[in-house]
């Protein structure tokens, strides 16, 4: 009776592991709601420069590299982080990433999951949520916003590096070459760094702050007023002396939800007079 018991036992361990299995094979590693292939380039330098240039290539690369290296492909999720959040999970999978894909997709939303933190940076990425909108900022760009995520949608992103959502200002008429920008400058472009010094970002929950010294985007002599004073030649790197960081600094503040509409965000700019330019 004993042996037949274990018999059975084996039985229907084979068969879990075999539905689980059959489980994983259904799952797609590629959905919308755990990868973009537009934010997985633009998130990762290693990506870009290995050329990986268009969407298809992307995905191939996160499905044969950067599902097991936990790397985050999405603006409103992370397999890292996802683990990190919960301790069930990090109980269950350990550094087993692609395991954690495979429990988002067919739990997260039965179970009332987030596959993201909003209340501190992770790998150096900040994330504000409320009512399914993702609003994500990085070191790489600056604390500027580098992706806005909506139903599995990214509308702002940094395919273009200087048009992420942020803060700029023209303090010459020369605006290219004096022009501190958020973000950081044309030579930040490819980097995976940014001549932008952050001082701080805070987020919680719904809402994210930051103040930084932005980048000028095209260095400048250490006086200023002339058209003379931008580095016009070769811009990458900048010539001897030349600065690459503004002094004054930018003070945001942004609120996911304002004046009872669920989806829509505030932009707030605030300058040291307290002054508050609202977007």
């Amino acid at each position: 009776m004993l042996k037949i018991s274990r018999y059975m036992m084996v039985f229907v361990l084979w068969i879990a592991l075999f539905i689980s299995e059959s489980h994983v094979e259904a799952v797609d590693f590629a959905s919308p709601e755990v990868f973009d292939p537009v934010f997985y380039s633009n998130n990762h330098h290693e990506v870009m420069s290995h050329g990986v240039s268009t969407p298809e290539a992307a995905k191939q690369h996160w499905l044969a590299h950067g599902i097991d290296a936990g790397w985050q492909a999405s603006g409103q999720f992370h397999s890292k982080e996802y683990i990190a959040r919960y301790p069930d999970l990090q109980k269950a999978f350990g550094n087993n990433y692609r395991a954690a894909i495979q429990h988002y997709l067919t739990f997260h939303s039965s179970e009332h999951r987030d596959g993201l933190s909003t209340i501190q940076d992770f790998e150096g990425r900040w994330t504000a949520l409320n009512h399914g909108i993702y609003i994500g900022s990085s070191t790489r760009t600056g604390g500027a916003v580098d992706s806005l995520t909506w139903n599995n949608k990214e509308f702002i992103n940094s395919w273009d590096h200087g048009r992420q959502m942020q803060m700029a200002c023209n303090t010459n008429k020369y605006a290219e070459c004096y022009n501190p920008t958020e973000a950081g400058g044309v030579c930040d472009a490819a980097s995976p760094t940014t001549h932008t010094h952050i001082d701080w970002v805070h987020v919680h929950g719904n809402v994210m702050e930051s103040q930084v010294h932005p980048a000028f985007w095209k260095p400048v002599k250490p006086t200023s007023g002339t058209q003379h004073d931008c580095n016009y030649g070769r811009l990458c790197p900048a010539h001897h002396g030349y600065r690459s960081t503004y002094d004054y600094p930018f003070h945001k503040k942004i609120t996911i939800g304002t004046h009872g509409i669920n989806n829509c965000f505030e932009f707030e700019a605030i300058d040291r007079q307290t002054k508050t330019v609202e977007i």
